[in-house]
């Protein structure tokens, strides 16, 4: 919600001192990706923070429940962005081949330090599509 919601909604609300429904179409994708991030370092420790008790999301929710969320994340920013129904937007496709790749090796179990590269590429994905997705909304 921070990350996306509340942080673009209220960007523009300060901005414009309005909102409208496409505003909160909009703020999905980026907190998503940003989500994402977050999601794919939990799993990567949720091992450890299972045996020293930490309750973060991946270890409430399982490892293939951890997995099918950062998955679930990916593909919620691509269809956000393509719900705002701006022509443009189809440039976030773009990054999809990526977000395909990602989805692909986490749902294949790849673990612990493995996923070290796969969070630097999450990151990158969130910059590739904020790119994308601002000239498409700009254009």
């Amino acid at each position: 919600m921070f990350f996306g919601i509340v942080a673009t909604v209220g960007s523009y609300y300060v901005q414009t001192e309005e909102l409208n429904l496409q505003i909160f179409i909009v703020a999905v994708p980026m907190g998503a990706l940003a989500c994402a991030i977050l999601a794919i370092n939990n799993l990567r420790d949720r091992g450890q923070d299972e045996l020293v008790g930490k309750r973060t999301m991946a270890v409430r929710l399982g490892d293939k429940g951890a997995r099918a969320l950062y998955i679930s994340l990916l593909v919620s920013a691509h269809l956000f962005a393509l719900l705002t129904f701006e022509p443009f937007a189809l440039l976030t496709l773009l990054a999809l081949p990526l977000s395909v790749s990602l989805a692909r090796s986490v749902w294949a179990g790849t673990s612990g330090a493995a996923l070290i590269p796969l969070l630097a590429k999450t990151g990158k994905l969130q910059m590739l599509f904020a790119a994308l997705f601002a000239l498409g909304l700009v254009l």
